[in-house]
């Protein structure tokens, strides 16, 4: 095999790679980066991009990349650049608003790699989690209803069985007062039957 024949076998594994890597991305939803500080290059893969809605072909910069971080998250995000270009390891859960206006949730690991300490770079990837995160706030959601249905089954027991206690005596104070009025009423009034009735009312 010539040089010119090895170099195409070479390109051709490497195109292979590369389509593999960029499949396994994007089922996994997760892209990489390189982050140079001192050329102040940000390399993102074409998944990193299709999460952020990029355009691939978009020079992509830390200050774009903020413009779409969702805005409670901006000061942690820029806590965690600061940390990053001092050396220290990205392990950082955020939320970002496309420009479709689609909220994203993602969480971003990274860390430096020490091949000049002078120059520092960082090697990292992005996981859309969205679709798990939706389903833990759904999931939170459904128990806080079904807890609130057990709470209010638990009341509604409580005050029929509170009603039937209740109802029991008071149906019986009826009866019997009912029985003193008519005693009361008979002509001539029966009064000791009326002193009867009127004293199981007061028992």
């Amino acid at each position: 095999m010539d040089i010119q024949q090895s170099r195409q076998s070479d390109e051709a594994d490497l195109q292979r790679a590369y389509v593999h890597l960029a499949e396994a991305q994007r089922l996994g939803q997760t892209g990489s980066f390189t982050w140079d500080f001192d050329r102040g290059e940000l390399l993102w893969s074409e998944e990193l991009c299709r999460i952020f809605e990029f355009d691939p072909a978009t020079t992509v910069t830390t200050d774009r990349v903020g413009q779409f971080v969702h805005p409670d998250d901006l000061p942690a995000f820029a806590a965690v650049l600061e940390g990053a270009a001092a050396g220290r390891d990205i392990d950082f859960p955020y939320r970002i608003i496309t420009a479709s206006g689609v909220l994203k949730y993602l969480h971003a690991v990274g860390h430096r790699i020490e091949h000049d300490a002078d120059r520092p770079v960082i090697i990292g990837a992005v996981q859309d989690v969205t679709e798990r995160k939706v389903a833990e706030e759904a999931l939170s959601r459904a128990r806080a209803e079904l807890a609130h249905v057990a709470r209010v089954a638990t009341l509604s027991a409580l005050t029929a069985s509170i009603a039937h206690e209740v109802n029991q005596p008071l149906t019986s104070l009826v009866t019997n007062a009912s029985t003193c009025l008519r005693m009361l009423a008979a002509d001539p009034p029966n009064l000791e039957l009326a002193r009867t009735w009127a004293r199981n009312v007061r028992r």
